[in-house]
């Protein structure tokens, strides 16, 4: 008897995965599938069109997998398991979106690459980790993406240039404000701890109120330097410094502003939400569009977060939600 190739379980599965995902992404996508001997685990390059302008203004990759394994798959999420090699090698990437098709009911579901690496420790000795896809993030062909592609150029490109026509656009509005940094030493038994870099913006004067709220959340490295300096456990991903701390409490957020408020002699707190609400009718500082972050208030043990436009009443203890925050200096 003659024999002929067979295709196995994990090509038939990779084909219909790849059939799935080209069916049901938006339309303004142009997707080009890569040569296997030529990714390291990327499927597909996109580019993504402008539909006003027709042009073609970002691309980012994608990782594809599919499964019909129903272990996998709870009611909320679906696991994966990715090499911590292939994993170290998207955190030097530009964007990537990691995709997984339930092949079951014909339904796909993303996250970004970079939102999963900020909760793995990579440094372990381990080959091979589990990636949590959450459900609710559904790809469709109405997903829009290009607001984070726009996020995620702007904080990746930035030049003296850029940092400096920033400035300008705050200076030249027609309500007075400016940006000033500075950076204050800190200092224990003479041993210095590093330094914060406080980055804030008066962003409007209503009723004789002035807000003066940090440009961007407080950052990983920020934060850690809280965390030595009060002996507090925390760790993160190399190479995050600079991106928004996540996964912090309500209270954590409170002692740090506590703490910073000891170090620059000068009262720091949590943004209310109807300060938040004064601050979203002037674009002038940056807001996270895929992290929530804390509000001052709230009702007993319920706290609103601010999320895009939003503001959310949630419990405390609340888990997993990628919570930053960031803080209001008194006058």
């Amino acid at each position: 008897m003659k024999q002929y190739p067979e295709e196995s379980n994990s090509q038939n599965i990779g084909r219909r995965a790849v059939k799935l995902f080209t069916k049901i992404i938006p339309p303004n996508w142009i997707e080009k599938e890569l040569d296997g001997d030529s990714d390291y685990g990327l499927d597909f390059m996109v580019q993504y069109k402008d539909n006003q302008t027709n042009s073609i203004k970002y691309k980012f990759n994608v990782q594809l997998k599919g499964t019909e394994n129903s272990n996998k798959i709870s009611e909320d999420e679906i696991k994966i398991q990715v090499k911590t090699s292939t994993l170290n090698y998207y955190k030097n990437m530009e964007l990537v979106l990691f995709v997984i098709c339930d092949l079951n009911k014909g339904e796909c579901y993303y996250e970004y690459i970079h939102n999963i690496l900020v909760e793995l420790d990579l440094d372990k000795n381990q080959k091979m980790h589990t990636l949590k896809i959450p459900k609710k993030n559904i790809l469709n062909s109405d997903f829009e993406i290009g607001t984070i592609l726009e996020k995620w150029a702007e904080s990746n490109h930035k030049t003296h240039e850029d940092i400096v026509a920033f400035e300008k656009a705050i200076q030249t509005t027609n309500i007075e404000s400016n940006i000033y940094i500075n950076k204050i030493e800190i200092k224990e038994d003479d041993n210095s701890l590093g330094e914060i870099i406080l980055k804030t913006v008066p962003i409007i004067e209503v009723e004789e109120k002035v807000l003066n709220v940090s440009v961007y959340p407080v950052t990983f490295e920020e934060y850690d330097l809280f965390c030595q300096d009060i002996g507090k456990k925390f760790s993160f991903l190399k190479n995050y410094e600079d991106k928004p701390v996540v996964k912090v409490d309500w209270n954590d957020a409170n002692q740090y502003c506590e703490w910073l408020s000891d170090k620059i002699g000068k009262k720091c707190k949590l943004i209310n939400s109807e300060d938040w609400k004064i601050i979203s009718l002037n674009n002038y500082i940056q807001v996270e569009d895929n992290i929530y972050e804390w509000c001052e208030d709230g009702y007993g043990n319920e706290k609103k977060l601010k999320f895009g436009s939003e503001i959310e009443l949630v419990d405390l203890n609340l888990k997993n939600l990628k919570i930053s925050f960031r803080y209001n200096i008194l006058n």
